[in-house]
């Protein structure tokens, strides 16, 4: 019985792990959203980072997990993180959404104005979520 109970587990656990990587790999067109920071971090960094990041894990949890939504930390002082800067045109803290389509970026929104809404919790939620709005719309 116990022998029976592991085999249907591990099946059970297999099944998942391959329909979850199978959906992953399906998905073609995607945004990402990076999170610019330098190497100091600041209170300030921090927030802006810390309300990034909960807004869109609790707002696109689906997005998230099907693999439509990804957010990534990039630290511009790092080794090779330098094309970021360049290419973005940034040198402080900051929110990129890039739509990749085909495994290539073929449109990005630099949301600078993240600092505006440092202390307007909820202004800084909208703002986030209609922009990652738009650009979900544009992915499907």
């Amino acid at each position: 019985m116990k022998k029976m109970l592991l085999i249907l587990t591990i099946l059970l656990v297999g099944f998942s792990a391959i329909a979850f990587f199978t959906a992953q790999a399906a998905v073609k067109d995607k945004v990402i959203a990076y999170y610019f920071r330098g190497t100091f971090r600041s209170p300030s960094c921090r927030h802006l980072e810390k309300n990034c990041r909960g807004v869109i894990e609790t707002s696109f949890r689906d997005a998230l997990a099907s693999g439509k939504l990804e957010f990534q930390v990039v630290i511009l002082g790092d080794k090779g993180e330098g094309y970021y800067a360049n290419y973005y045109k940034i040198y402080a803290r900051t929110l990129i959404l890039s739509l990749v389509k085909d495994g290539k970026e073929i449109e990005w929104k630099n949301l600078d104005r993240i600092g505006e809404f440092f202390d307007d919790r909820e202004g800084f939620s909208e703002y986030l979520k209609k922009e990652i709005n738009i650009f979900l719309g544009k992915a499907e």
